[in-house]
């Protein structure tokens, strides 16, 4: 563990995390017009910016204990990857939850290398963040029910580099394993694959949302199973370059 003048640099070696329990604030007042803090289970916060540097195996939470927050930018800070390690994050329950979510004000998540896999059970989100860019390494969500990610109002995603897959049993018709509103999504090289198990769509993105892909790009693909506004089974896009 370090700190910069920008920010912390945390090293995971072989590092096992079982979830804390702390007190965050809600949205919600009460009668004295006091803000009601409600308490969750999380395994990393954060308020300043992090580069998470991964070496070896390791795991936040665990399915059997998974955290509400598996890590969690409190503030308006980012969170960057690196490393030759992978890290199994375990998030959400049947009350919801977040693998990673970091503040909606220009704030995300960047990869640039190791492999960050996260499970999230019932409702949870796997990313919630407004941009994530990934310059290398391995990106894999697999949602029970939730959202795989979410990309807050006019956010943006990147891969310029790595394999990135989005998963969900999403069980209802209108939701995504990719979710986004006016948002920039370019793919210049790399792999993706969005994918909704049941109903809802692999992508969806609405009010005027700009989706690029480039010459460079080996391999694209998009499914969308069982679409109730779709006259196909799925869709299945491939380009090879």
């Amino acid at each position: 563990y370090g700190s910069t003048d920008n920010g912390f640099t945390l090293t995971l070696n072989n590092v096992n995390l079982t979830v804390g329990t702390k007190e965050f604030p809600t949205s919600d007042v009460d009668e004295n017009k006091k803000r009601i803090f409600i308490e969750r289970t999380f395994g990393i916060t954060t308020n300043r910016d992090l580069e998470i540097v991964l070496k070896g195996k390791n795991t936040i939470g665990s399915s059997e204990t998974p955290a509400y927050y598996g890590i969690l930018s409190e503030e308006d800070s980012n969170i960057t990857f690196s490393g030759d390690g992978i890290l199994d994050i375990y998030s959400g329950n049947e009350n919801g939850g977040f693998g990673i979510s970091t503040a909606d004000n220009f704030c995300g998540i960047m990869l640039n290398s190791g492999t960050v896999n996260i499970h999230s059970y019932g409702s949870a989100y796997g990313l919630a963040v407004y941009s994530l860019d990934q310059l290398g390494g391995t990106l894999s969500i697999d949602c029970e029910t939730g959202t795989a990610l979410k990309l807050a109002n006019g956010g943006n995603f990147t891969i310029e580099n790595g394999n990135t897959s989005f998963l969900t049993n999403q069980t209802a018709v209108s939701g995504a394993a990719v979710d986004y509103e006016k948002a920039y999504i370019i793919v210049n090289n790399g792999s993706l694959t969005a994918q909704s198990l049941t109903n809802g769509y692999g992508m969806f993105g609405y009010g005027g949302s700009f989706f690029s892909i480039g010459f460079n790009m080996p391999a694209l693909i998009v499914l969308s199973l069982k679409s109730a506004s779709a006259n196909f089974p799925y869709l299945t896009v491939v380009r090879s370059g």
